[in-house]
């Protein structure tokens, strides 16, 4: 049976799996990056719970990905675009991309332009978290 560890504990357990398996090179914006899971999961119960069903990945210098992103399993963070931001932005843009997920877009852009759907679902999540503050 599985016992289930407080909500701290999962975390450390398992971002430190995760750094183990995932070949993390730019420590630094680990780091920030860990600092404001703890603040997420401290500040914003609700996204903390989503947050904690993805993979946090960083990003490879190839994959094409200049700020973050995520495919409905992780979120995958380009450490040059974390280290430039304050924590609070690094906190925003994740629950941004939390939130993709929360509102089922990988599920609902149907045969859609993703380009475009991208834009007018990014449009929509900066505004339910503007309408949060």
């Amino acid at each position: 049976m599985f016992t289930k560890l407080n909500v701290f504990d999962t975390f450390l357990l398992v971002k430190e799996i995760m750094e183990a398996e995932s070949g993390v090179k730019d420590q630094s914006a680990l780091n920030k990056v860990r600092k404001c899971f703890t603040q997420i999961i401290t500040n914003y119960g609700f996204f903390a719970e989503l947050l904690f069903q993805l993979n946090i990945i960083e990003a490879h210098a190839n994959a094409g990905i200049n700020t973050m992103a995520t495919d409905g399993k992780s979120i995958a963070y380009n450490p040059k675009f974390v280290n430039s931001l304050t924590e609070a932005e690094v906190i925003f843009v994740i629950i941004h991309e939390v939130m993709h997920n929360a509102n089922f877009h990988f599920n609902r852009m149907g045969g859609r332009d993703p380009q475009i759907w991208n834009c007018a679902a990014d449009y929509a999540i900066n505004l339910q978290i503007d309408d949060m503050r």
